[in-house]
């Protein structure tokens, strides 16, 4: 994954997501579009982490 992007991206637990307003952040699940089909979190986007690479 690009430098650029990685520095923008920030990794959190799913306890920390939950305590989050939902019109405050943009979550994107970079998982593959069937794990994110089986199991979403409210309001992410789905982004797979292939869509990234340069």
């Amino acid at each position: 994954m690009d430098s650029d992007i990685k520095q923008h991206m920030k990794s959190i637990a799913i306890t920390e997501i939950e305590k989050i307003e939902p019109h405050t952040i943009t979550i994107v699940d970079i998982r593959k579009e069937e794990d994110y089909n089986r199991n979403t979190i409210p309001h992410a986007v789905n982004i797979p982490v292939g869509k990234f690479t340069a």
